[in-house]
């Protein structure tokens, strides 16, 4: 990306880090430990400080080296980050019907295959071993409870 991308992108990290404090500071709190929200906060936070770090250093860039960004996104570029949101947005409808651990794995074997990886045994096996690694970690570890599907 360029230093004017990068600042705008740190930016939109930092408004979004804010809008999702907000909505972490709505969670009911316990009487004692973090509750609901402690760590949904925390993660806002150290979002919020990297997006400003970012933000900043590439502003700093961009003043220092104006005339360096002159570069000019590709439609392919575009088309990347379009189908990467895209799903995202496949990936919150699917995790209900799907469970947790098949959706994630199609996602990030997608994410994987959308930034040119084809190495197919090795994106399946990176796949699978995330999705139940992160699954066990939060259902046995830090005990929240993720969808298991509907459809089996």
């Amino acid at each position: 990306m360029t230093n004017r991308a990068d600042c705008y992108a740190g930016c939109g990290i930092v408004a979004l880090a804010v809008l999702g404090y907000a909505g972490a500071a709505r969670f009911p709190g316990a009487s004692s430990g973090l509750g609901a929200g402690g760590f949904p906060k925390f993660v806002t936070v150290c979002l919020g400080i990297l997006g400003a770090l970012q933000a900043v250093k590439s502003y700093a860039e961009l003043r220092k080296n104006p005339g360096q960004d002159k570069q000019v996104l590709k439609a392919a570029d575009l088309l990347g980050a379009g189908i990467l949101l895209a799903s995202f947005g496949l990936y919150i409808v699917l995790v209900r019907p799907l469970g947790y651990i098949l959706s994630t794995t199609l996602f990030f074997f997608l994410f994987m295959l959308i930034y040119g990886e084809r190495k197919w045994v090795r994106m399946a096996v990176i796949s699978v071993c995330f999705s139940v690694a992160a699954y066990y970690l939060f259902t046995k570890v830090f005990y929240v409870m993720l969808p298991h599907g509907s459809l089996f």
